[in-house]
């Protein structure tokens, strides 16, 4: 079907009263309308359609293909004939209706810009309330990428090579890797970024769309593919993540930045690694999982996954009503989850998005996430089944996975907490630790910090200890991952600095402090190919930096087995004089350059844009943004598995129905090492007290 380029046109035609178009529904029945497109021979000729009442409450299901699509500019639009009347709608409805269009036979689409009376809050509102029916009861989804450009077809048939045109094919990575190693081919990736960058996959409304989808083909211009060609690229994209140390270094730069830029991970928000559909999960990890998406309305945040979680019962019904603000909607769901689930991960989404220096509290209370800004940093991380719990600050069990009991615990206290959470109040009142004080906020982020630097911020010297005992190093190297191993994702422990990521750090720390030169290029022998390419490490040498630093990192080894013990890696100058034995070959220096360039881009990856802290105490901390100050208290709240920085913001009033006591805002969460795993609640009569009879647990009022 040859395509026609039709221009947008600012709207100038007079669209028809809703009235004359829209039959009221009936909710009652689970009705909506289709939209019956009529034939035309020509593809230029004008879109002539009309309207029809169907009802998804029979035992037999109305026969019609759903329609998801990015909206576009609702300001410039095109003419449709509808029910005999002309009606605007935007240019991309417009362009798919006309790609869709049969010559020969009606097509029956539900699209909801036209099937939905949009001036009618009540309709919307309960036609909303059925978007998982409508898009379940569908004979098919068709994804509509919009017009063909940049490419497209080749883009299209691209996903279908890499892929293996079937979700279950696992050469699907191989291939796409086989197109990743030098020569790239600039053209191909080209056009599939192009293709993932276009507005449809920005779209929050797409995931239950697509999700909830019987049978899905895709549409670009003519082209036409199914959607498990995506499926093949999860485990390709994921693969081209891990071997991303040895790419950067085996691509050029240009080839490295638009294969870095491919875009495929949008397809994540839709498949597993394992090529599965997500299952239905509770609605705050549905909320946090499509989180980047973009909507128009703000209440939409909420109101388009809501039917696919497992705990929506829990949930007011959508309300468009212009008496209920995206503000009312936002703290209402932020309450329900924290008085149902005792958990504090609502905070930790606040603090992802409190980043600017100068936070605007706006309309929401601090501890409630402003879901219209993207969250940039995070704390907590995520995987295919939700928000795992890595850290549990506050409990001895690990919050939201059944209260499972720690190893190591006794577990006598699994019951989640009961947080008061006042309904007429933006407010909320749980326990906790008021744990220490920031003393000192570095000025620079952590990654523009060097280790020598860091060592002098502290104030302890390269030989200092922790409060929790450790050396200083050990917390330091812990720190810099946020206190998870980036294979494993398990809490590091004191002796997992024997492992190779402890080698690059170490390897960091000796070229910060000058024990390690970088050797100049035109020094450097060509490496030897790797099989991914030509390798561009950077290699070093050894130096004398005419002073001498030795200091401990692995600390007391009475409890450790002599078989898991590493003199080599015991201090500094013997870990020192291992690697000069290393190094006295090319392969050494190479060796060298590899594991520190992995050693960066894990601890980019871990500790981007956050803010390095010491507190009175003397612990080390990470905060999510860069808007913590001396004089903010760091605390261990019940319910939250990491700790927050708040600071005073005035006594409470007598309308708070609380005892007279200082109220709080959010700032940011944090990584404190040695308050991650329930040390603040395990030893709360060590903590600080505003005065001497006030008990060390406590009830925070935080606004």
């Amino acid at each position: 079907m040859a395509s026609a380029t039709i221009r947008p046109t600012e709207s100038h035609v007079k669209t028809a009263p809703a009235e004359s178009v829209y039959i009221p529904l009936d909710a009652a029945e689970k009705q909506i309308r289709i939209l019956r497109i009529l034939p035309a021979l020509e593809f230029e000729s004008d879109i002539h359609a009309t309207l029809h009442i169907v009802s998804l409450g029979g035992t037999e299901l109305p026969v019609y293909t759903a329609l998801s699509y990015c909206w576009g500019d609702p300001g410039i639009t095109r003419p449709i004939v509808l029910d005999g009347q002309e009606r605007q709608v935007t240019v991309s409805l417009e362009t798919a209706l006309r790609h869709l269009r049969k010559t020969d036979n009606e097509f029956i689409v539900w699209a909801d810009a036209v099937c939905i009376n949009q001036g009618d809050a009540a309709e919307r509102a309960s036609q909303v309330q059925m978007m998982a029916d409508i898009y379940r009861s569908a004979s098919s989804v068709v994804v509509w990428l919009g017009e063909a450009g940049d490419n497209s077809d080749a883009a299209m048939d691209t996903c279908v090579k890499w892929g293996g045109g079937s979700k279950d094919d696992p050469a699907a990575s191989h291939r796409i890797l086989e197109n990743v190693i030098e020569p790239v081919d600039r053209q191909t990736w080209q056009a599939v970024r192009s293709l993932f960058q276009r507005p449809y996959w920005r779209r929050l409304w797409i995931y239950q769309e697509v999700k909830l989808a019987r049978a899905i083909v895709v549409k670009c211009g003519p082209k036409e593919i199914s959607w498990d060609s995506f499926a093949g690229l999860i485990e390709a994209d994921y693969q081209i993540h891990r071997k991303g140390v040895i790419l950067e270094q085996s691509l050029t730069r240009e080839s490295w930045d638009l294969v870095r830029s491919r875009g495929l991970n949008v397809l994540s928000l839709f498949f597993s690694r394992e090529r599965e559909t997500k299952q239905d999960r509770d609605f705050f990890v549905l909320l946090r999982d499509t989180a980047d998406q973009d909507c128009s309305e703000p209440k939409d945040r909420m109101y388009a996954i809501l039917s696919l979680a497992e705990d929506a019962h829990r949930y007011p019904a959508p309300d468009y009503r212009p008496s209920v603000s995206f503000a009312d909607v936002y703290m209402e769901y932020a309450r329900i989850h924290i008085r149902t689930t005792g958990c504090l991960d609502m905070l930790n989404e606040a603090a992802s998005r409190l980043y600017d220096e100068k936070p605007d509290w706006g309309d929401l209370p601090s501890w409630v996430p402003d879901w219209r800004v993207k969250r940039r940093y995070e704390m907590l991380r995520r995987n295919t089944k939700g928000v795992v719990d890595f850290y549990h600050a506050s409990r001895l069990y690990r919050i939201g996975l059944g209260n499972e009991a720690i190893p190591g615990t006794d577990g006598d206290d699994r019951v989640a907490p009961e947080i008061p959470v006042p309904q007429h109040m933006p407010i909320i009142r749980p326990l906790g630790v008021k744990c220490d004080q920031i003393s000192k906020v570095a000025q620079l982020p952590l990654l523009d910090m060097d280790y020598a630097s860091i060592i002098e911020f502290i104030g302890r010297g390269v030989g200092g200890a922790h409060p929790t005992g450790l050396p200083i190093f050990n917390v330091l190297f812990r720190t810099s991952l946020l206190g998870l191993s980036p294979t494993t994702h398990k809490q590091l422990t004191a002796m997992d600095f024997t492992s190779s990521f402890g080698k690059g750090f170490l390897l960091q720390a000796a070229c910060d402090f000058g024990f390690l030169r970088k050797i100049p290029f035109q020094e450097i022998r060509p490496a030897a190919d790797s099989g991914f390419g030509l390798m561009k490490i950077e290699q070093y040498e050894l130096s004398s930096p005419g002073f001498n630093v030795d200091f401990d990192f692995l600390g007391p080894q009475e409890d450790v087995a002599d078989d898991e013990k590493d003199q080599n890696f015991a201090t500094f100058r013997a870990f020192m004089a291992a690697t000069a034995d290393e190094m006295r070959s090319q392969l050494g220096a190479w060796g060298c350059g590899f594991q520190l360039d992995q050693w960066r881009k894990l601890v980019r990856d871990s500790v981007a844009g956050r803010t390095l802290f010491v507190t009175r105490y003397g612990y080390i901390g990470l905060a999510t943004n860069a808007s913590v100050r001396p004089g903010d208290a760091v605390a261990v709240l019940y319910g939250g598995k990491t700790p927050f920085v708040l600071r005073p913001a005035g006594p409470t009033g007598a309308s708070d129905e609380t005892e007279a006591r200082e109220r709080h805002r959010l700032v940011s969460d944090a990584y404190v090492d040695g308050l991650m795993r329930g040390e603040a609640v395990e030893k709360q009569d060590c903590w600080i007290r505003d005065n001497f009879e006030e008990p060390a647990l406590r009830e925070f009022c935080i606004v």
